[in-house]
Formats: structure tokens, C-alpha cells, sequence
């Protein structure tokens, strides 16, 4: 029978260590299961009686002394230990620091990739984790043409738009235009091909389109968008995310790297743990169940 485990986390000061993850493995090192750590540092696993290994992070805030041994006998509790790493040394894991974490987990299970494939396997989790919180932005500015109601949007980078608003300078009013479909939006054309303010958008390939056209030239439409992020290149290269979201890059590292090994259980079992840690960090999910749309980390 399965005993209840609890866990605990404490820095050099005994106080507790929250939202850290924690990973429960054999001593073979699968993956038997993990939790985040609450806000008074304590995961609880339902385990049976033997001996394991566990592993906390990785995070830039703390050093662990990984694997710490766990041995099971009925209800068990146990207390680890870390060390807060200092401020000024605190900007988040590097390139050279991931690759080198995503290495060693892909050695314990005899793994052994090329370097090109390690490099490639973290820069593309930079790319998706980033992608998944929406959190690499810019702001793109254009200018209507009375009786035109396309706009072309710049940029080879661009993976999504969050909002557009218009800024209709005659009335001295900004307001956000609402999206529509392409089903949408022909429906309206369909009925009333008018010109005037817009007040909805739609984006079709690398062109948006406003509707109703507008009736005015010089008016501004803001787009934000989402982009991808500086790729990682040099050794000292550190990600675009907060060093919160560092060990989720390397969760999707070993998911990329699992599937491509073709371990598919521990590549499933690693995106598990990727989206509950996104979720919980972020503080919400990541697509709206109701809309099918994504939200992001940033709130808005």
C-alpha cells in the first residue's frame, strides 16, 4: 500500500523554499512523480516502500546538492536543504549552464547526443516556453488609408497578435478593435460593405484587414504582437524569460529530447510536469477552456 510522503524544502536560514519543482525518481532513474512546492515549501507523494532519489529545480535562486535520498517506510517525512544563491549572481541559468543540466539527466539514463543536438534541443524550448507565456512583445504602428481596409504587418518574427487598437484622431479617441474570423468578417462585408471607424479586425496571412474600411487617412492603428524570442547562441547567453521559467525550458528540452530517442512514456511525463509548473507560475492556464484562446503569463 502507498504511504503518504511529505516533503519539505528549507534554505540555509530553515525557512521554507516555495515553487520549486520537485521530482521523485527510482533509483534508476524514471520518473515516478513530482509536485511543485507550496508556499511552505512541502511536496506530499503517495509512495510505496523503497528507496529513491530526489531531485529539486533546477532555479537560478538556489544550489542544490541533487539526488537526495529518500527511503520509504509507511508515512515518512523529510526535511532537505538548499543554499540561496546570492542576488547579484542571480540573473537566471545560462546557455552553457542548460545544456550542461539537460546533458547530465540524458547521461543518467544513457543517453548519449551529439553537442549540436543538445544546442538545438534547448534553443527550440527557449523558442516554445517563450511562445507558450507570450512573453517576448513589441508594439507596430500604422497609419490608415482613407478607402483601403488592408494594412500590412512587418516583420519576419511576428508568431501572433494580442490586441489592436485605433486611434481615431478626428474624435480624439482610442478603442480596441475586436477580432473576427474570416467566416466573420465576410459575413459583415456580405451584408454591409460600408466605410466609417473600424471597429472589428481580421488577420489573414501577413495583412490585416479593418472593417468597416476606413473613411480617413492618418489615423493610427497600434498592433501588439507577440515575437520570438533572442535565440541562444553564445555560452553566456541567458533567456528571455524570468530565471522562474529557467527549469521550464530545460522540461521542454527533455521533452524534445525523449521524443526524439523515441521514449515516449518519459516524454509525455515531462510535458506533464512543463504545463502543471507553467500553469501554477503563471497563476492561471494557459489557453481560456471557454474560448479556445490563448492567455498570457503577463495578464493581459
Amino acid at each position: 500500500m502507498p504511504s503518504t510522503v511529505t516533503l519539505l524544502l528549507e534554505n540555509e536560514l530553515t525557512n521554507p523554499v516555495p515553487n520549486v519543482l520537485c521530482q521523485v525518481k527510482s533509483l534508476a532513474d524514471a520518473l515516478i512523480a513530482w509536485d511543485m512546492t507550496n508556499g511552505s515549501g512541502v511536496s506530499v507523494f503517495s509512495l510505496a516502500d523503497d528507496t529513491y532519489n530526489v531531485y529539486y529545480g533546477p532555479t537560478a535562486a538556489y544550489a542544490f546538492t541533487n539526488p537526495y535520498v529518500l527511503v520509504v517506510s509507511g508515512a515518512t517525512s523529510e526535511t532537505y536543504a538548499c543554499v540561496t544563491v546570492a542576488a547579484s549572481a542571480n540573473a537566471g541559468l545560462t546557455f552553457a549552464e542548460l545544456r550542461g543540466l539537460l546533458e547530465s539527466n540524458l547521461h543518467r539514463r544513457n543517453m548519449d547526443p551529439l553537442p549540436t543536438q543538445v544546442a538545438f534541443w534547448i534553443q527550440q524550448a527557449h523558442l516554445r516556453v517563450d511562445n507558450l507565456l507570450r512573453w517576448t512583445r513589441a508594439q507596430v504602428t500604422k497609419q490608415t488609408v482613407a478607402e483601403n481596409e488592408t494594412i500590412t504587418i512587418d516583420g519576419q518574427n511576428i508568431l501572433s497578435i494580442a490586441r489592436v487598437s485605433y486611434d481615431d484622431k478626428s474624435a480624439s479617441t482610442i478603442r480596441s478593435l475586436a477580432p473576427l474570423s474570416v467566416g466573420q468578417y465576410q459575413e459583415k462585408y456580405a451584408s454591409l460593405a460600408t466605410s466609417g471607424t473600424p471597429l472589428y479586425y481580421m488577420v489573414w496571412g501577413r495583412t490585416l484587414w479593418l472593417y468597416p474600411t476606413p473613411n480617413t487617412s492618418d489615423d493610427d492603428v497600434v498592433i501588439w504582437v507577440t515575437t520570438e524570442p533572442t535565440e541562444l547562441n553564445l555560452d553566456g547567453d541567458v533567456p528571455s524569460l524570468p530565471n522562474v521559467y529557467h527549469q521550464s525550458i530545460l522540461e521542454q528540452a527533455l521533452v524534445f529530447a525523449y521524443r526524439d530517442f523515441g521514449y515516449l512514456p518519459e516524454a509525455a511525463g515531462h510535458e506533464a510536469v512543463l504545463m502543471a509548473a507553467l500553469q501554477q507560475l503563471a497563476g492561471r492556464l494557459m489557453v481560456d477552456t471557454n474560448t479556445g484562446k490563448g492567455i498570457d503569463a503577463r495578464g493581459v
